[in-house]
């Protein structure tokens, strides 16, 4: 439960229109550790891929792009004891193109051959309707929806519904009964968990 409330606090933080500052560390691909204060802008999102950074023993101040880092780590309070959340940079590309981006994740949800990542972000919707000069917009809507990416070995993917089955092909290659059941009839977008669940036990049955 302790758990539960910390990533809801900071998920609320980052949500938040204002810039947060967490306490923690990062790791950049060199392998160097740095102290200091993490601060994250108008993100409005539990994925994202810059902050500003200031160096606790220099008070130098820089900003790091995910692809400048291995992870992140934020302290969720004060104290030794306080909970700490970690963030790990991924490069992903969007399913059917060859552009690469970077983003900071959580852990996966999942974990095995096949790694299943899920990310919260908020998107901005103009809210239309009759006033006294006529229908027009009167207002932003924010709404959460949930990503998720799919990875195996070093490729990843944002899940996506379009083309679902052959999206999936390359990350069910070595477990056919699994791809045959994909499908209107079988699993789809929604039953992502329990496809990479029975993935990764098929992988691990071939294995022995």
């Amino acid at each position: 439960m302790k758990t539960i409330f910390s990533l809801l606090c900071l998920f609320f933080c980052l949500a938040n229109p204002h810039a947060q500052s967490f306490e923690g560390y990062l790791i950049n691909t060199a392998g160097d550790t740095l102290h200091g204060t993490i601060k994250f802008g108008m993100q409005g999102s539990t994925d994202f891929n810059k902050f500003k950074f200031i160096d606790q023993e220099s008070q130098t101040k820089r900003k790091y792009k995910a692809e400048e880092l291995s992870l992140i780590s934020l302290a969720l309070g004060r104290g030794k004891g306080c909970a700490r959340r970690t963030l790990l940079s991924k490069k992903y590309r969007l399913y059917g193109t060859d552009v690469s981006k970077y983003t900071f994740l959580s852990p996966p949800i999942i974990e095995g051959e096949l790694n299943l990542y899920e990310a919260t972000r908020t998107n901005n919707a103009s809210n239309y309707g009759f006033t006294s000069s006529g229908y027009m917009q009167t207002g932003l809507l924010n709404y959460d929806y949930n990503v998720y990416y799919l990875e195996r070995g070093d490729t990843m993917i944002v899940a996506s519904r379009l083309d679902f089955k052959n999206s999936m092909r390359y990350f069910l290659n070595g477990c056919p009964d699994l791809l045959a059941k994909l499908g209107t009839k079988g699993y789809r977008y929604k039953d992502l968990d329990e496809i990479v669940k029975e993935f990764n036990t098929c992988y691990q049955n071939q294995e022995q």
